[in-house]
Parts: C-alpha cells; sequence; structure tokens
C-alpha cells in the first residue's frame, strides 16, 4: 500500500516502469554498441603508427633514353619490387609510381613517367621492363645531366593516416643526346 509511505508519490512510481521501457533499453543498447565502435576506431588508428612494413627487393633503374618518338628522347623505366610486406590488416591500396628527379640550378624537379594503383596483395608484385605512361615531351634541357630514377608508394589506409615511402636508392643514369 504506496499511499501510507510518506514520500513516494505516483510519479515516482511511474517513472521506475517507464525507466525500463523497451524505447529506453534499446536506447542503452545503440549508446553501448556506439561506444564500442568509437573505441575501436581509435585502436584501428592509433596501430597506424606501428604498423609500417618495409618493403623488401626495390630495385627501380632507368633502361634507357632513346629517340623512340618523334617528339625526341624518351625515358623507360624497368620496376623490380616486392611490396607484399607493406599490406597489413588496415591496407586499403598502394597508389605506386616512378618519378624522375633531377636538379637544376636553384630547383629540385621531380618528373612522374608511370604510375599504378594496387588493390590487392597478390598483385604487389612488379616485373616491368620499360614502362612508360606519361612522356615527357621535352628532354634537351636535361641532355648531359645526371637523373635518378625512384620508385614511390603511398599507403592508403582502411583508417588512419596516409604514408609515403620511396625505394632507399634511385638509380642514377646520366641523358645522352
Amino acid at each position: 500500500n504506496l499511499h501510507h509511505l510518506p514520500f513516494v508519490s505516483p510519479l515516482v512510481f511511474l517513472g521506475s516502469i517507464i525507466m525500463h521501457s523497451a524505447l529506453a533499453r534499446l536506447n542503452n543498447l545503440v549508446t553501448l554498441c556506439l561506444f564500442a565502435l568509437f573505441a575501436l576506431l581509435c585502436a584501428n588508428h592509433l596501430s597506424a603508427y606501428h604498423l609500417t612494413g618495409e618493403p623488401v627487393g626495390v630495385d627501380t633503374h632507368v633502361a634507357a633514353v632513346k629517340m623512340m618518338t618523334p617528339q625526341g628522347p624518351s625515358i623507360f623505366a624497368s620496376i623490380k619490387a616486392d611490396l607484399r610486406p607493406v599490406w597489413t590488416w588496415n591496407t586499403k591500396q598502394l597508389f605506386v609510381f616512378v618519378t624522375i628527379d633531377y636538379d637544376l640550378p636553384g630547383s629540385k624537379n621531380s618528373i612522374t613517367i608511370w604510375d599504378a594503383i594496387i588493390t590487392h596483395k597478390e598483385d604487389a608484385v612488379l616485373d616491368l621492363e620499360a614502362v612508360r605512361e606519361y612522356p615527357v615531351p621535352d628532354l634537351s634541357y636535361l641532355q648531359g645531366k645526371e637523373v635518378t630514377c625512384t620508385l614511390r608508394w603511398e599507403v592508403m589506409p582502411i583508417g588512419g593516416l596516409l604514408r609515403l615511402f620511396d625505394s632507399a636508392e634511385g638509380a642514377v643514369t646520366t641523358l645522352l643526346r
């Protein structure tokens, strides 16, 4: 008999019934799930700093400079690389590209001559001969100068920071006429 208790009102009694309704329980469940998802996303982001697989067997070099096009000499690269160690559970894809780096008085420059997006670990072994996707229109200012051909890749994670790597040593070649 609740009417004889001094400080209990019917609203307090009804409030305890409403507090355990289906909507209140659903709200608690959704809040718990969102908090757990947020904790997993934070752990995923923090793990990206520690999972930086260093690739082995990377070998890039300039294969040839020849008068192969009507526009003049062309630069081609041969690529041998095993980028499978870069893949972790958090890797979505790799953006791989080859650059020709050279110095001119007062500036350092890079030209991208080939690129690819690798979406599966099985496709991360590269063995390509004489590739060139983007022709360099005019090489006359590089005649007789040293250029460095470097393989670079950017790891695009499912969650976390993008990371840019390059092969330890690029192949140095002197462009001849």
